[in-house]
């Protein structure tokens, strides 16, 4: 009872290395063996007890610094010579419980795997109870509990599930019946499901559920969920379609078909996974995108297909030829994208960087990796998942470009840009509409834009023929400036896709202005030598006049021959006829200076003080005087 070895076997002797002759004690092989169980057996042995055993557990022993062996260790009292003794007896379960390591390490590798899955995972047992799920899993289904483990799987996925009471209990007994049995013949899958939660958020998704063996016809169930609340949107809009789209649904059916048997296998590969480190790299090779595993020295220690056809390689062989840093623009930018993954080693840490393919294309990626430390080779190694964004980088870059030269565009150009919507309402204006209309873009920004019409109505009667048209073009309008001052802009109305109208308006009030002045200069001259009746010519003159001055002052008169004056036939003015006849004789009179010369005066300031000779009458700002020559019948 005190420890002293008094008997053994051969396989004792091998394993614990005992003397032949010498004195051996167990407590001092295995110092841990005399914990509390053991001594307060060998204190309390009687007759009585005399058959009792005590099932110790495992014990370690190391034959040398670099074996050690494993011993389920079962301890007993029995008689010998009339005396207790104990009796020790070692099973070796050196190379299970090495299995069973490696199994717990495979096991972390794919828990790691499933953790980092964006989809939601879960493995559950016979029982429905969850053995392990991931934390897309718990954001998927809203569940508040850190530790979901140990839970009834339909008690977590049910709940915010759109079925009826009746189709979830069916659902749930299909689901049992495969969980208990492991059979999927009676299933389909993915199985489609929509849930909805108490904030009115609706998510669809699909379902895959395979099979994952163990040890002696025990095995897992795992769940893999798919969102696919977007495309269940397309799905429902495809459905309203025509007859067309029935046909379509039925190649939909075979492409489903074809998944399915995609899904079985890689339920296969999952399977595998769990038996062999191969099969696990096996599970990765298969992934549809790029995985890694090198050293700090750019050694590739493993590589997919999919890193393969990424880096421009032919075939494995070829990649591994070749080191990680020859595809960076330069060493430097590797050991940075190190240095950030150096950061963790549990979790996986983006960069972006730029690589070169092996032909010489240059791609931009996204790694997600991190540092670990290898057992195998004994060194530091980085294992990450890389995604290829070159065309959304391009993509970005060129809608930059395109933006700078719009803007460019935009800013620069002198004839002023808007666009409108249906309702008249500006949503964006050109900075050249500052220089016409003195308001500045902001300003114009949400109003109205028949306001700045004069005619309002003018916008209304545009919009149909846009629609219809697509275009209207060279439109004459009359616009308000912030100052009140008229313009005139001719304008082409585009229709955008975004049902929007996109204008274009060039300033032409000084050509409209210069048009209308010409045209009621040789109004007047053809109405002088075409008219005979002399009122006449004076009332046709007066309304020609009226594109050439605002106000409408207005005096026609005619040279008397029998006497040195001009008699005045027709004078419009807002105080009424002051002038009968003009004096030739007065040189000092802007119309005596006009006649005289014959030409076409424009006179104003001191020239028209006191012009109409009575101080309550006030003289005119300017003062225009076309001599017409002599008028003969």
């Amino acid at each position: 009872l005190e420890g002293n070895i008094q008997d053994s076997n051969r396989k004792a002797k091998e394993i614990l290395g005992l003397k032949e002759n010498g004195s051996n004690n167990i407590f001092q092989i295995f110092p841990s063996l005399l914990n509390k169980d053991v001594e307060n057996l060998i204190q309390n042995i009687s007759p009585i007890n005399s058959d009792t055993q005590i099932k110790y557990g495992i014990l370690r022993y190391s034959l040398s610094p670099e074996k050690q062996i494993y011993l389920d260790t079962t301890i007993s009292i029995f008689r010998l010579k009339e005396k207790f003794a104990l009796l020790l007896t070692f099973y070796e379960i050196t190379e299970y419980f090495n299995y069973y390591r490696a199994l717990r390490a495979s096991e972390r590798k794919f828990i790691a795997l499933v953790n980092f899955m964006s989809d939601p995972v879960a493995l559950v047992d016979r029982n429905s109870k969850i053995v392990h799920c991931n934390p897309a899993f718990k954001n998927w289904f809203r569940v508040e509990n850190e530790n979901v483990n140990g839970q009834d799987i339909f008690e977590v996925t049910s709940k915010n599930l759109d079925f009826s009471d009746e189709q979830k209990e069916k659902h749930k007994e299909k689901i049992k019946e495969i969980i208990i049995s492991g059979d999927f013949s009676n299933i389909k899958q993915p199985i489609w499901g929509k849930l909805i939660f108490r904030t009115g958020e609706v998510f669809y998704f699909i379902e895959n559920v395979f099979k994952v063996d163990l040890e002696e016809d025990d095995f897992l169930i795992g769940f893999i969920v798919k969102d696919i609340t977007e495309l269940q949107g397309v799905i429902d809009e495809l459905r309203k379609r025509t007859n067309e789209l029935e046909n379509a649904l039925k190649n939909l059916e075979k492409i489903n078909s074809e998944l399915e048997e995609e899904i079985e296998e890689r339920k296969k590969l999952e399977i595998a996974l769990q038996k062999s480190k191969a099969t696990y790299q096996s599970f990765l090779d298969s992934l549809p995108v790029p995985v890694y595993r090198t050293n700090s020295k750019g050694d590739f220690l493993f590589a997919n297909n999919e890193l393969v056809r990424l880096l421009g390689c032919k075939s494995k062989e070829e990649l591994f030829q070749t080191s990680a840093f020859d595809y960076y623009p330069n060493p430097e930018q590797r050991k940075n994208v190190l240095a950030e993954h150096q950061k963790s080693q549990k979790e996986y840490i983006k960069a972006e960087f730029e690589l070169i393919r092996k032909d010489g294309k240059h791609l931009f990626v996204q790694d997600f990796g991190r540092a670990f430390y290898d057992a195998e080779t004994n060194q530091q190694a980085f294992e990450g998942v890389i995604i290829d964004v070159t065309d959304e980088v391009t993509y970005k870059r060129n809608l930059e470009q395109s933006e700078k030269r719009y803007r460019n565009l935009f800013e620069g150009i002198t004839e002023i840009v808007l666009q409108i919507n249906l309702d008249g309402q500006i949503l964006i204006a050109s900075p050249s509409v500052s220089a016409v209309l003195g308001y500045s873009p902001e300003e114009l920004v949400g109003v109205d834009f028949k306001k700045l019409l004069s005619k309002a109505e003018i916008f209304d009667r545009l919009v149909n023929p846009i629609k219809e048209k697509g275009k209207i073009l060279n439109v004459l309008l009359e616009l308000t400036s912030k100052y009140g001052v008229p313009k005139s802009l001719s304008g082409d109305f585009l229709l955008s896709e975004n049902e929007t109208i996109n204008a274009i308006l060039r300033d032409v009030t000084e050509e409209y202005e210069n048009k209308n002045f010409m045209s009621a200069l040789f109004s007047i001259f053809r109405i002088f030598y075409e008219e005979k009746n002399i009122y006449l010519i004076a009332e046709s003159i007066e309304k020609a006049l009226r594109y050439l001055i605002s106000v409408p002052n207005y005096l026609f008169a005619l040279k008397d021959e029998s006497e040195e004056r001009l008699n005045v036939l027709v004078h419009f003015d807002r105080f009424g006829t002051r002038f009968k006849y003009i004096d030739l004789n007065d040189n000092s009179n802007p119309f005596t200076k006009a006649f005289r010369s014959q030409k076409v005066e424009i006179f104003e300031g001191e020239d028209l003080k006191n012009l109409f000779g009575n101080p309550k009458y006030p003289d005119p700002a300017k003062l225009l005087v076309l001599p017409l020559g002599t008028y003969t019948t």
